[in-house]
């Protein structure tokens, strides 16, 4: 429960209903007190109450007059009756009168709990009821905003649903960037989200200049002209947004309420295709400051802000489409730089836009620096099966393919699951199992054969792998072929 307001003219109970109320399992946010029915009265109409607990006798205005005139109030809190036994008769009349209940002189603790936990689940599901309501309502009206004008009926039942007179007085659409729905008591506004990645607000045009000052602070507001029927929502919104438009490319914490004129300074139609072509190249860093140049082109009005949106878009998609499957990178860090009018204004997302455009640079080089280490490794391997019965070594091999001694050794590990003398050994012995099996060869000659000049060091190696001489390998062969 976010506020309650005790009415009382006795100190005491005032004080005494007070700490009742804050003790009770209902937490409240804030507890109003007052000292009769006329300061009551002028509360409830500068501020929204949830819950009023008053007084039946009280000097200047009274508990029964302050119950009637509340109800005549356009969104009147719940009303709790103090009474005493010989003022019972007129807790009658102020529950007649809009009142919700009474508690009796001396007050129950646990009377007052109950009542508060009752109000507190009314509140709760009202204004649950109340978004839903809102929730509904705003998307007829962006539908409106989007989408071919409605019919009479439907502009009436829409001015019926708003339970306002805002768009029926002079206002002003203003777009800005996307912000959380504004909690203010001052101002008589209308507030649409997530429309075409902007809010757009809705403001009576005497209040606009302070709504702006108080409410927008540092936002580049794009404003409307002047309209006064829901009819012309549309007309205000499209202005708005254009006007955002340049207010966002020009960096200004100003508003335009008609759209600046086109600047002379046009963009090539095929920059944004050599953008993407030359991305990751030595050319990308020429291209990248060519795209900062257009966008001071349009902050000082050189270049038309739609001109320099559209353009940034064609990069992103073009970005997006060529390389989202050969980078990998999370989806959402691509989507997050697909709408620039996120952002309060063109400086800050430009700065992060490069940036990022930088880093999936850098990724791109590595997945194409990984790719062809891989075609060298390819390479290496074709290569040692072709030349294992020469001298070989890493030497040799990583010279073959040019690659770095120490890179070739820590990559062709990493490619291979083995160091490059027992990737060669391996081989080396494979082929020696199929001579000793398959001819009649001599042991050293299949040695020379394979690549080892020294037969005793082959009869080593070949017995460390496989737990026999080569001599017994053939025998146990040739004993299994018998078999």
């Amino acid at each position: 429960m976010k506020s309650l307001l005790i009415v009382e003219d006795e100190k005491m109970i005032r004080q005494g209903v007070r700490t009742m109320v804050s003790r009770s399992s209902v937490d409240v946010e804030e507890i109003i007190e007052c000292k009769n029915g006329e300061e009551a009265l002028e509360i409830l109409k500068s501020r929204q109450v949830d819950v009023m607990i008053t007084d039946i006798r009280m000097p200047r205005m009274d508990g029964i007059t302050l119950v009637k005139k509340t109800g005549e109030l356009k969104n009147p809190p719940k009303i709790v009756v103090l009474s005493g036994y010989d003022d019972f008769h007129y807790a009658v009349d102020v529950l007649k009168g809009g009142a919700r209940d009474y508690i009796l002189k001396p007050i129950e603790r646990e009377k007052i709990n109950e009542l508060l936990r009752q109000f507190e689940e009314e509140l709760t599901e009202e204004e649950n009821g109340r978004l839903q309501q809102q929730m509904v309502l705003h998307q007829q009206l962006k539908y409106f905003l989007l989408h071919a004008s409605a019919g009479a009926n439907e502009i009436q039942n829409l001015q019926r649903q708003l339970q306002t007179d805002l768009l029926r007085e002079p206002y002003v659409a203003c777009c800005v960037s996307p912000m959380e729905e504004l909690q203010s008591g001052r101002f008589q506004f209308l507030q649409l989200n997530g429309i075409e990645e902007q809010t757009v607000l809705f403001v009576k045009e005497n209040e606009v200049t302070e709504f702006i000052e108080e409410e927008l602070a540092g936002e580049c507001c794009g404003l409307s002209n002047v309209y006064q029927s829901l009819e012309t929502l549309r007309v205000a919104y499209k202005e708005s947004r254009q006007a955002r438009n340049a207010a966002f490319i020009r960096c200004k914490t100003l508003n335009y309420r008609q759209i600046p004129e086109a600047g002379e300074e046009h963009i090539p139609e095929e920059f944004a295709d050599h953008f993407v072509q030359r991305f990751g190249t030595d050319g990308m860093e020429k291209d990248l400051n060519q795209l900062k140049t257009y966008f001071f082109y349009g902050k000082v009005g050189k270049t038309n802000a739609q001109e320099v949106l559209r353009l940034d878009r064609q990069i992103w998609n073009g970005i997006y489409q060529t390389y989202k499957n050969v980078i990998e990178m999370d989806i959402t860090s691509y989507a997050k730089w697909r709408q620039p009018l996120y952002f309060k204004n063109a400086k800050d997302y430009l700065d992060g836009f490069s940036e990022w455009l930088l880093q999936l640079k850098e990724l791109l080089t590595s997945e194409f620096d990984d790719y062809r280490n891989k075609e060298k490794m390819n390479q290496a391997i074709t290569y040692i099966h072709e030349n294992y019965n020469r001298n070989l070594n890493m030497a040799v091999v990583s010279n073959y393919v040019s690659m770095n001694y120490s890179l070739f050794s820590v990559t062709f590990k990493e490619y291979t699951g083995q160091n490059f003398v027992n990737y060669v050994k391996s081989i080396r012995m494979g082929e020696a199992k199929k001579l000793l099996a398959e001819t009649e060869m001599k042991v050293i000659d299949i040695s020379q054969q394979i690549g080892y000049d020294n037969e005793k060091h082959f009869m080593k190696l070949f017995k460390s792998m496989y737990g026999v001489s080569p001599t017994e390998y053939r025998k146990n062969i040739q004993i299994g072929q018998s078999v």
